[in-house]
């Protein structure tokens, strides 16, 4: 049987009659192997040629949480020493960089969007999911920085020497940012998606 304190289960409002917990130590494990050997059990062939009780002997194993992400980094920089970080050139030690970081985001992301179930803050990350194609399009049609750069004053401009200063760069890129959104929030508000 689990331990009586059970940990916070992740929220789904979409799936109520299902709770989702995280296994966070091993007397939590037997159950789970209980569950897989029954599901085992009902299948018509046999699984001992995937090493299913090795698999199951061995959990978590590949199944447990992610970890390395700071050492993928870690390694790329030490590298990159030797063998340079170059984006253009995707050497192998940029790969291991971005892998590392992008392991850290999606951990972080898993943590706070499905685990303690913040939703909200996300909504423009939506907006931009549904609609990648078409934004990525019209910005090969839409210069948006240089539309940005109209609406908060060009490089010689009283408001960006006198308000926005050394800053002026900075505040064209928020604003093309911005202008990226309303349009992905327009087109997700009026049903607007490029299928392919």
């Amino acid at each position: 049987m689990p331990p009586t304190s059970s940990p916070e289960p992740m929220r789904d409002a979409a799936a109520p009659e299902i709770t989702l917990v995280r296994v966070t130590g091993a007397p939590w494990i037997e159950p789970a192997r209980q569950i897989l050997r029954e599901y085992a059990a009902s299948l018509a062939v046999d699984l001992c040629f995937q090493n299913f009780e090795a698999e199951l002997a061995g959990l978590p194993g590949e199944y447990a949480p992610p970890s390395g992400q700071l050492l993928l980094v870690f390694v790329g920089f030490l590298w990159g020493l030797q063998f340079p970080v170059i984006k253009k050139l995707w050497t192998s030690t940029f790969v291991l960089v971005a892998g590392g970081y992008s392991a850290i985001l999606l951990s972080v992301f898993y943590l706070v969007i499905d685990v303690w179930g913040y939703r909200r803050w996300a909504t423009p990350f939506v907006w931009i999911g549904v609609n990648a194609i078409t934004l990525y399009l019209v910005k090969e049609v839409v210069d948006f920085p240089v539309l940005a750069e109209r609406l908060v004053g060009g490089a010689d401009s009283a408001l960006r020497l006198n308000v926005w200063h050394q800053y002026g760069e900075l505040v064209v890129y928020v604003v093309a940012v911005l202008l990226v959104l309303l349009l992905a929030r327009f087109l997700y508000k009026r049903q607007i998606f490029l299928r392919v």
